[in-house]
């Protein structure tokens, strides 16, 4: 096992406090250039407090592109977490009409 992730609970999804789990595009949207690799470092990097500027300038992102990719990166998991749960109540209240 790569991670040790502390799983915490909402509802039934089991989401990870850890940052790693977080979904990066693997490549630029418009360059192409590789970046999912450097994301954990920058992560890390940028949690310890120093400039994300600096830290990109250091991991050899220089395009705009790719900087975006990294500045807009969203978890956006936790806002489509609430409409599933609805979604998933809903049909079982169905369920239980049609029994």
């Amino acid at each position: 096992m790569l991670y040790k992730y502390k799983p915490v609970n909402i509802g039934f999804y089991k989401p990870y406090e850890d940052k790693k789990s977080m979904l990066i595009p693997v490549r630029c949207f418009t360059c192409g250039n590789v970046i999912a690799n450097k994301y954990g470092e920058y992560s890390n990097r940028i949690k310890a407090g120093e400039d994300p500027a600096e830290v990109m300038d250091s991991l050899n992102i220089k395009r705009y592109c790719c900087r975006r990719m990294f500045v807009s990166s969203v978890e956006t998991i936790y806002q489509v977490i609430p409409y599933y749960e609805a979604l998933r109540r809903r049909m079982s209240e169905i369920e239980s009409e049609i029994d």
